[in-house]
């Protein structure tokens, strides 16, 4: 303390080295002053120190009493966290329970739910199959209950069909006993017949006729100088080798079957004509050789003025000759069958068949609108309709035709009395009126019996179809 003193008065000497003794004095009293503020500073500055030491020590007690009850409250708390803690765990693991059961629960319910779902679908699966088999069943007994009506229906047809099969075998079997009577009828114009008819041509120059015999050699016949037929017999059928114009040649070839082109003579204008059955005119076939005859006279002589060309004709006559010689062998097929379907012996018969049906019907044209539909087919028949109605079907084979037709009942009544082969037709079918069959037998002694059949059948189908 002292040489804290003696410093500072040795600074303070150093210091007031300069001044005079009044500013010593002050600075003297300045000094006392400032040392008695540094006492009186201390003094404060400890008794503050010990004012803040009893205050630390108080202090540090409430602290160390505070930290002891707060660690008793810690101590108190931590247990109590613990507790909860303790409690949260069995609160957790009583959570993660429930949770789990509930999980289990939803596991459970969705698959209770999805097996639900399935077993559902299942059943409308089921139910859906359920439907679609009692669908089936059901179609399938409307199926049978068609199939069984469609059963009923074709057997009805199948006996409707046999009865009009048993009703056609026995218009068939009626149709072959009137063939077989009309076999015992039919024309076959004989070799004789043919050249008698040649030999009479006398309109520019006589016919000379040179037979010469045998199945296979024929009689020719000239005009003149000029071989215009040939005339073959096998069996009772003639077969005629004619030469004809080609518009004659054409209608006759239209009209018969057995008329075509001949093999021999070589010639652009010679045909050969079988003289079947079919051929029943007489006039036409007398009306073919007359135009022959009047062909080769005008071809030969007419066309030169007289003035005949004697060395070409001769010439055409030797090959004539040398063809018949080279051909008589070549059997001729058509004429050999036909000839051989020949077995009964010549008669005559004038036939009315489908084309002189088709001839009359056209003839009433003039009064009534007729359409006419020819055939030659022995199966497909010639139709007449009138005002667009059919009123008949003929019908021709083996020589023999048929007609069904339509007429008033008791027409048929009337005409059933006169041809007693007349009846009703199982075919065509109708509903409300019947049609009616006739064959064309000996029962007709006219023409006349089978165009008022024909007149009477176009009148009432034309009075019906004006009337709707």
């Amino acid at each position: 303390m002292s040489v804290l003193y003696g410093s500072i008065t040795d600074t303070i000497k150093e210091i007031v080295g300069g001044f005079d003794t009044k500013q010593m004095i002050a600075i003297g009293v300045a000094l006392l002053v400032a040392i008695l503020l540094g006492f009186f500073i201390g003094a404060c500055a400890t008794y503050a120190s010990g004012v803040r030491k009893g205050k630390y020590a108080g202090a540090k007690d409430a602290i160390a009493l505070a930290k002891e009850k707060a660690e008793e409250q810690e101590s108190g708390h931590r247990q109590q966290l613990q507790e909860e803690k303790e409690r949260g765990e069995a609160m957790r693991r009583e959570s993660d329970a429930a949770l789990s059961a509930k999980q289990a629960a939803l596991e459970q319910a969705e698959k209770a739910k999805a097996e639900a779902e399935q077993a559902a679908l299942a059943a409308a699966k089921e139910k859906a199959e359920a439907e679609r088999l009692a669908r089936e069943a059901q179609l399938s007994r409307e199926q049978t209950a068609r199939s069984l009506q469609e059963a009923e229906r074709s057997k009805a047809e199948a006996e409707q069909a046999a009865r009009a099969a048993e009703e056609e075998m026995r218009a068939l079997r009626e149709s072959d006993a009137i063939i077989k009577e009309r076999k015992k009828k039919i024309d076959l114009l004989s070799k004789q017949e043919i050249l008698g008819y040649a030999e009479g041509l006398t309109e520019y120059e006589p016919t000379a006729i040179y037979a010469r015999g045998g199945e296979n050699l024929p009689d020719s016949c000239r005009v003149g100088i000029c071989t215009y037929m040939l005339v073959y017999e096998r069996k009772n059928m003639v077969k005629l080798v004619l030469r004809l114009h080609r518009k004659t040649a054409a209608a006759l070839e239209r009209q018969f079957k057995l008329f075509g082109k001949a093999v021999y003579p070589k010639g652009s204008d010679w045909y050969r004509w079988i003289l079947s059955p079919e051929v029943t005119d007489l006039g036409i076939v007398t009306a073919a050789i007359n135009m022959a005859y009047k062909y080769v006279y005008l071809s030969n002589y007419g066309e030169r003025g007289d003035a005949l060309n004697v060395n070409f004709v001769n010439k055409e006559e030797n090959l004539i000759n040398a063809a018949i010689l080279k051909y008589q062998n070549l059997p001729d097929r058509d004429f050999i069958v036909a000839s051989d379907s020949v077995e009964w012996e010549n008669a005559s018969y004038d036939l009315y068949g489908k084309r002189e049906m088709s001839d009359y019907c056209r003839t009433l044209g003039s009064t009534y609108p007729i359409a006419v539909t020819e055939s030659d087919s022995d199966l497909a028949p010639s139709t007449f309709k009138v005002g667009g109605k059919a009123f008949m079907m003929a019908y021709e084979k083996d020589g023999v035709a048929k007609m069904v037709f339509r007429v008033p009942a008791e027409k048929f009544v009337e005409l059933k009395r006169k041809h007693p082969t007349a009846d009703v037709s199982p075919f065509p079918k109708a509903k409300g009126y019947s049609w009616y069959v006739a064959y064309i037998d000996e029962t007709f002694t006219s023409n006349a019996d089978i165009e008022e059949i024909i007149k009477a059948s176009c009148a009432h189908v034309y009075a019906l179809s004006a009337k709707r």
